[in-house]
């Protein structure tokens, strides 16, 4: 037994850059499980991928799959027989469903049963043949977003597969795709090398696709554009801030990236900085170059392929950036003769949704909403609330947002200062959007958090009410990312907001949607709050590292105040392990259990406590209760715990050395009654 390389390379029509990445660890993921499961000895897997090939690289694997014997157990001796010893169909559907004969198998004795046994023994395997035979379902099995179906063939790629390689070692595994049959050639880069290139082994392929101008190492890919453009930077006196986004994209474009500098007429530079840079970035995948903080009429964008006449490449990328700074210089221009407000008013015709009604609809709803918020927040906002909610969408009958819709709030903002509105108002419908996606800034201001909490609780609730929920992974209006969103803009400004008191507040906004969708109130508001209690635990874990076992599940969520669940958490984390908090836990789960489906009086009536220990504790607990309580009004939670552990003595003792459960109902009723009335208020802290 010996053990190869093995190599898989999977030739496929250009793959969108977005998804190269993901495809190529669900191969991994699959082949991995795969090798374990077939007990294939391996070592050091490998994942690379270019926007034109899924490459799977194994350093050892072994040739063979080595024979086994298993020790496998039947039914019971005497299920197996029958009167006149003959087997039984159950004895005998095991000899067939294995492939053993009744003289395979031996008895055992277990825990007093005799069991039927027998030795399952597997022939040893040519690697090749087993890979060869589970490959074709792994490579269809990939991840894949929108798989198509290509020309006459029954499966479906999200791109045609042009060619596949397969190597263990120097042995090529052959199996075949309907697209096509597996090999020992592959191609080069599609414009400087496009033709089969003959491999004899895994290093010889890793030798031979450089000279084919394909870089396969993503990493490597990534590290040669950073000091390319580095170099362009010393040479050009430029600075060039890296879009790590961007960067990743622009990996997943080229096999062999070569990076130049470009420029274009500065008159484009008295356009707004968004305008400029949009196209730049987000249609053309070029890094904007600045000096001294300010931006240049420069640009470096990444050629797929080498610098043969890189001097064309440049031109033409000039050409193309240039027809687009046309277009937006155009579009700002139109934009200007006419004022914000003016724009505003053509939202009535502009669809939100279509059951939702019009922009003008939703920023009523919003500014309602924004009332509230302001109310509940006490941030005397009503006036700058009264401004900028009919601008706050205006900007998207603006043509350069028909143009570039990744700048919307943008140029409203830049709209706004145009026409001389405060500089916090423009601030805020800068701001409405929000984060845009995960780890973008937030809303700096307070006017800006508060429109921008209202419009994507607007959009959640709306969207819920006729029934446009998120399911399972799909979620086509990013209502996840939205309640993230919102519960970190509440977070970083420190908003005291019960979320779940205020969302059930709101409700009536949406009873004529939910209500057409044959919902109550109760059960869209209850879905509402468990939508954002799910998002809260996520960001509580996956953001902020809080376990979720050891301080997550010990929060009540429901509330969905972010700033006190924040401290809750923080306090839980710190005090994991200490002794005081865990004997108030113990005792809490002791009385929880003592309490639990028992009837409980209304209210505690002193003359029924006749019990020494029984005084004793309800006489420790008020005394404790007090300053407990100041320390649950100023969310210190750890003060909580030092002032509430004196009591826990005499809770212990009274149950220690007293039968709770009277046989006198009323003073049991009495008895459960007080001690609700302690779980309820150290449930205020943990649950």
């Amino acid at each position: 037994m010996s053990a190869n390389k093995f190599l898989l390379e999977i030739g496929i029509e250009e793959i969108p850059a977005q998804y190269v990445q993901k495809m190529a660890q669900s191969l991994e993921v699959n082949i991995q499980k795969a090798l374990v499961e077939n007990n294939i000895e391996h070592q050091n897997a490998y994942v690379y991928y270019t926007p034109r090939r899924l490459v799977l690289l194994v350093e050892q694997m072994s040739d063979v799959i080595a024979g086994t014997v298993q020790e496998v157990k039947g039914p019971a001796k005497k299920s197996a027989f029958d009167e006149q010893n003959n087997p039984t169909r159950a004895l005998q559907g095991f000899l067939a469903g294995r492939k053993l004969t009744l003289e395979d198998t031996f008895i055992k004795n277990i825990n007093g049963v005799e069991y039927i046994f027998a030795n399952q023994k597997t022939e040893a395997k040519n690697t090749a043949d087993v890979m060869a035979t589970l490959l074709p379902n792994l490579i269809m099995s990939i991840y894949q977003p929108n798989p198509m179906r290509w020309n006459t063939f029954s499966g479906k790629f999200i791109r045609p597969i042009r060619w596949i390689l397969c190597l263990l070692g120097a042995t090529p595994v052959n199996f075949e795709l309907e697209f096509v049959k597996s090999g020992n050639t592959t191609r080069g880069h599609r414009t400087l090398a496009n033709h089969e290139i003959a491999v004899s082994s895994v290093d010889d392929y890793l030798a031979k696709l450089p000279q084919a101008f394909v870089l396969l190492n993503q990493n490597e890919r990534k590290q040669i554009i950073l000091e390319q453009i580095k170099r362009l930077e010393k040479q050009y006196g430029i600075t060039v801030p890296i879009d790590t986004d961007l960067l990743d994209e622009i990996v997943n474009l080229v096999e062999y990236p070569t990076a130049a500098v470009g420029s274009y007429d500065s008159a484009f530079l008295a356009l707004p900085e968004p305008i400029i840079i949009t196209p730049m970035k987000d249609h053309q995948r070029y890094f904007p170059a600045y000096q001294n903080g300010k931006l240049t009429d420069k640009f470096v964008f990444v050629r797929n392929g080498n610098d043969y006449y890189i001097e064309n490449v440049i031109k033409g990328n000039q050409r193309v950036l240039s027809a687009r700074l046309k277009d937006g210089e155009f579009f700002y221009q139109e934009d200007l003769k006419t004022s914000l407000a003016d724009k505003a008013k053509k939202l009535p015709d502009v669809v939100f949704q279509t059951k939702l009604g019009s922009y003008t609809e939703k920023m009523a709803r919003v500014q309602e909403i924004s009332y509230r918020l302001n109310l509940a927040l006490n941030l005397n906002l009503s006036d700058k609330i009264d401004t900028t909610i009919p601008l706050l969408k205006a900007d998207l009958v603006s043509a350069v947002v028909g143009e570039f819709s990744e700048i919307q709030g943008v140029m409203g903002a830049i709209y706004a200062r145009h026409d001389g509105y405060a500089e916090d108002v423009c601030q805020a419908i800068e701001e409405q959007y929000l984060p845009r996606f995960s780890g973008d800034k937030l809303p700096q201001s307070n006017l800006g958090a508060v429109v921008a909490i209202a419009d994507k609780l607007d959009s959640i609730m709306g969207l819920c009410a006729v029934n446009l929920k998120p399911t399972g992974s799909q979620d086509p209006f990013a209502l996840r990312r939205q309640a993230i969103g919102i519960l970190a803009t509440i977070k970083a400004h420190n908003f005291d907001l019960n979320l779940s008191t205020f969302i059930k507040s709101l409700a009536p906004l949406y009873a004529k949607f939910y209500e057409a969708e044959n919902m109550s109130e109760s059960d869209f508001t209850e879905y509402v709050c468990n939508f954002f209690a799910q998002r809260l635990s996520i960001m509580l874990n996956e953001d902020m590292g809080f376990a979720i076992s050891e301080v997550i599940s010990k929060i009540d969520l429901s509330a969905l105040n972010m700033t006190e669940i924040v401290k809750k958490a923080e306090a839980i984390s710190k005090l994991n392990g200490t002794s005081h908090f865990e004997e108030m836990i113990q005792v809490m789960q002791r009385i929880d259990k003592m309490i639990a489906g028992k009837s409980a009086a209304e209210n505690i009536v002193a003359d029924l406590v006749k019990n020494a220990d029984e005084k004793i504790m309800m006489s420790a607990f008020y005394g404790c209760q007090e300053y407990a309580q100041i320390a649950l009004n100023n969310a210190d939670y750890e003060v909580f715990v030092e002032n509430i552990y004196p009591c826990l003595e005499s809770i212990n003792a009274f149950f220690d050395h007293n039968l709770v459960m009277s046989e006198d109902l009323d003073e049991r009723a009495n008895r459960m009654a007080e001690l609700k009335l302690i779980s309820d208020f150290m449930h205020k802290f943990v649950l």
